[in-house]
């Protein structure tokens, strides 16, 4: 984490929802990234510093993620998605100030339900490869019929350091085409330090697997609740942006502007961090996305 971010806490019934700020000034935009599955906030550093030339930025570890002591017992999932929606729920009303959302797959999920929840504070909505299923197989998870859960609850938790953790992602598996700098970033956001100096991932395997198992996959409902201006950018490789599922989107949405990124997958955040910087600012500043990116001497009001 960099200087710019401070580390806060939010108490909850059952313990801490940890968070990232950014610096605060009043009276310009703010804006809230939720993660993807298994990641943290910290692993989107990259996406979110240059952000905050421009907005003040909130980033919220989702229970079982992070550095947050919610209790994370798998079973509280129960199939679906509701307890993170409960939590954010919460985060939203604690900030309860007008506010952008951006979210990453299941980021983008409960970011389209704190949409709907809080539609008197919501500006602006991105979502970044949501899991949009091919019309009329709204039943499949596409979560459950891939190899994460099973790669999840094989993922090794304890290394000897972080440096140790760091170089053992390198050039594997989702993780070859991150940034390096990505690699880092999820490490230090997503491991505690132990007694002994070694360090263990902060998200139990088994939380992770369960929570790709509980993917949900009717996302239409709450679209078609959602009245604020909204964006969708996806990758054109291994999405969870199925085509007819884009195209259903552009129905139900048809003021949204859509971005398909060439040469980038479902971890086009991790992959390309400056074009989810330029979209959000488009987002932002009501311009097209084809615009050029805000110099550090414009301002978002």
């Amino acid at each position: 984490m960099t200087d710019l971010f401070q580390r806060k806490s939010l108490s909850l019934p059952d313990g801490n929802l940890s968070y990232l700020a950014g610096p605060y000034t009043a009276g310009r935009p703010n804006l809230n990234f939720i993660h993807a599955t298994g990641f943290n906030a910290n692993t989107y550093i990259s996406v979110l510093e240059p952000l905050t030339r421009y907005v003040n930025i909130y980033a919220p570890d989702l229970r079982g993620h992070g550095l947050g002591t919610l209790h994370n017992d798998p079973g509280l999932l129960g199939g679906n998605w509701e307890i993170y929606r409960q939590d954010f729920y919460r985060f939203l009303d604690f900030i309860n100030e007008p506010i952008y959302l951006v979210g990453h797959s299941v980021g983008a999920a409960i970011s389209l339900a704190g949409a709907v929840h809080r539609q008197d504070l919501l500006r602006g909505i991105l979502l970044i490869e949501a899991s949009l299923p091919a019309v009329g197989r709204s039943a499949e998870n596409p979560f459950k019929i891939t190899t994460l859960p099973e790669a999840a609850r094989k993922r090794r938790k304890h290394f000897p350091s972080r440096q140790v953790a760091i170089k053992n992602y390198f050039g594997k598996g989702a993780f070859q085409t991150w940034q390096t700098r990505a690699i880092s970033d999820y490490i230090n956001g997503g491991t505690i330090t132990l007694d002994d100096g070694s360090v263990e991932l902060s998200c139990n395997p088994e939380w992770e697997a369960t929570s790709f198992e509980a993917a949900e996959r009717n996302p239409w409902p709450v679209i078609r609740k959602v009245t604020c201006p909204i964006m969708l950018i996806h990758g054109n490789r291994n999405s969870t942006c199925e085509p007819s599922g884009v195209e259903y989107f552009k129905k139900i949405q048809p003021s949204a502007q859509i971005i398909q990124i060439s040469n980038a997958s479902h971890f086009l955040p991790l992959e390309k961090p400056d074009l989810v910087v330029k979209a959000a600012l488009s987002l932002i500043t009501d311009k097209p996305y084809n615009e050029r990116v805000m110099s550090r001497n414009e301002n978002t009001n």
